[in-house]
């Protein structure tokens, strides 16, 4: 009886189906969009869902599991016309004026769109909870989804303008489907923002944190002082100090850049951490899927800034990830003084009365040989070694002469710290 539907394979022609119930929609005097295209896609929210392209035009799309005979006609349809609804004017809700034509579709084609829509469940638990959620039963509109994420979007932003951050107005969200890429920002004509998300969020894996990072960097791109480059894709010193802030705040990873540092809150300490020695980025390895996609052998490039990182293992990121974190941070703060510092290709510590201080490396960059007495989280985390940080840093403007006296001060003055002291200008 339905195999007009189904293709050669005896799989639901959804395409065709579409079609039928556009037409359908129409005989009934409900003023839908214009559909100007049906794409069957693979779609973590597997009701489908409305593209608007521009005013009156939309595009549908429908999940490519519904091709399966154990979806009946009636089911699927249903599906299709309560996406097919959201295009009529006034309708990109479920409001009243959505719910009466639901009705009417109802009665007259033997839906049930109405009583899947007042299912009224939850989209994605794991946002709730943080922790891992059911799987989309296929009873969410795409719209529940994009609701959520905008409630979302206002509670983190309100977040970081309690801490002065202060983000743009975001008017909407949207998923997206990218492989490489979590999310975008993007700046829209009338100067408010649209985010982008992956559909990644939509898993069952991911949860509240892995997408509050992600929603607190897109914000972050939405603040006056971003200075990132749309071209590039380098982030700048500035949004990483502003990355680095929310990460002391809310106990985050904003300069994290790996799946699982993105996607969730990771339960057990990474095995291996890529840090970036220019910025501090890093890239943590908890599983095979952190490395996925990455050439080792030429090394592993700083999604903030492509400089090539340098690998730290397990039993010593405690220590050197935190320093090479700070070393990055300290850097970027010289960067925004405008203060020349040598390019670093990396750091460590050296024992006992060995040398200390930059050493060329004869290719362009510098390496750090730190003192043995800084060498533990405790005292990395202290004024004193920030203090001497920044002292080795701007060694790299010594051949300016008095001039490199007036960033010392400069320094001094902006971080109230004493850079140089007797006997530690050679």
């Amino acid at each position: 009886m339905n195999n007009e539907w189904k293709n050669e394979k005896g799989k639901w022609d959804l395409e065709k189906i579409a079609i039928e119930c556009i037409s359908q929609l129409r005989k009934l005097g409900i003023p839908i969009g214009c559909i100007t295209y049906i794409k069957v896609c693979r779609d973590r929210f597997v009701t489908g869902k409305l593209a608007k392209v521009q005013e009156c035009l939309f595009g549908l799309y429908i999940p490519n599991i519904y091709r399966s005979p154990r979806y009946g006609l009636e089911e699927i349809k249903t599906v299709i016309f309560h996406q097919l609804l959201h295009s009529a004017g006034g309708c990109m809700d479920h409001g009243e004026k959505w719910e009466k034509y639901a009705a009417k579709v109802d009665r007259e084609y033997g839906c049930h769109i109405l009583e899947r829509a007042s299912l009224n469940l939850k989209p994605m638990a794991n946002w709730e909870t943080g922790t891992k959620g059911t799987k989309n039963s296929g009873r969410f509109c795409y719209l529940d989804y994009t609701q959520r994420l905008m409630e979302i979007v206002g509670e983190c932003a309100e977040e970081l303008k309690n801490i002065h951050l202060p983000v743009g107005k975001v008017t909407a969200v949207q998923f997206v489907r990218e492989k490489n890429v979590y999310g975008r920002c993007r700046k829209n004509k009338d100067g408010t923002f649209t985010i982008l998300v992956s559909q990644a969020y939509g898993s069952s894996e991911a949860d509240i944190y892995g997408l509050k990072k992600l929603l607190y960097h897109e914000l972050l791109h939405t603040c006056p002082e971003d200075d990132s480059s749309p071209y590039t894709g380098i982030h700048g010193p500035k949004w990483r100090m502003m990355a680095r802030k929310v990460d002391r705040e809310f106990d985050c990873q904003l300069m994290g850049q790996s799946f699982t540092d993105v996607i969730k809150k990771a339960s057990k300490p990474a095995s291996v951490r890529f840090a970036c020695p220019r910025c501090g980025g890093y890239r943590s390895v908890y599983d095979e899927r952190d490395v996925r996609g990455l050439d080792l052998s030429e090394g592993v490039l700083c999604t903030w800034c492509f400089t090539r990182m340098n690998i730290i293992w397990g039993m010593d990121i405690n220590v050197l990830g935190t320093m090479y974190s700070l070393l990055g941070e300290c850097q970027d703060e010289l960067r925004i003084l405008k203060i020349p510092i040598y390019k670093i290709s990396g750091a460590g510590f050296v024992k006992g009365d060995s040398p200390n201080g930059p050493h060329d490396n004869w290719n362009g960059s510098f390496s750090i040989d730190l003192p043995e007495i800084y060498n533990s989280r405790e005292a990395l985390e202290g004024n004193k070694f920030r203090a001497y940080l920044y002292g080795e840093l701007i060694k790299g403007s010594r051949d300016r002469g008095l001039q490199w006296q007036e960033y010392v001060r400069e320094v001094e003055s902006v971080f109230g710290l004493p850079i140089i002291t007797t006997g530690q200008q050679d």
